[in-house]
């Protein structure tokens, strides 16, 4: 059960479910290694140090602001009230993946638009 909880196969499997990498895939506070060793080949082929990274709250929240309304953030359902709160009015999650919660940018610019 926690190694369930601890890797990122079901954000993984969500990202090769859709058969092409975002042009930016970020995961809130999060080591991305398990991410990386889930993804099928060609996806992990195009995971570079520019598609596919860490971001802290406030990179997060930057990122958004100029990423392509495709790209995404990733969130632990754990970390969603901190996250929740940067917001006015929280952002609805466009999708799940296991423990994870996943914004689009476009998501997130009109949540802060909101603000």
């Amino acid at each position: 059960h926690a190694a369930s909880w601890m890797t990122a196969r079901d954000l993984a499997q969500t990202l090769n479910t859709a058969g092409v990498l975002p042009p930016r895939v970020s995961v809130l506070d999060e080591r991305i290694g398990s991410l990386v060793f889930y993804l099928d080949p060609p996806l992990r082929a195009a995971a570079t140090a520019q598609r596919l990274d860490q971001a802290s709250f406030s990179e997060a929240i930057a990122r958004a602001r100029v990423d392509p309304d495709d790209a995404v953030l990733a969130v632990r359902a754990t970390q969603l009230a901190q996250f929740n709160r940067l917001f006015a009015a929280p952002p609805v999650p466009d999708a799940r993946a296991g423990t994870f919660v996943i914004f689009r940018a476009v998501t997130l610019r009109a949540a802060l638009a909101g603000r």
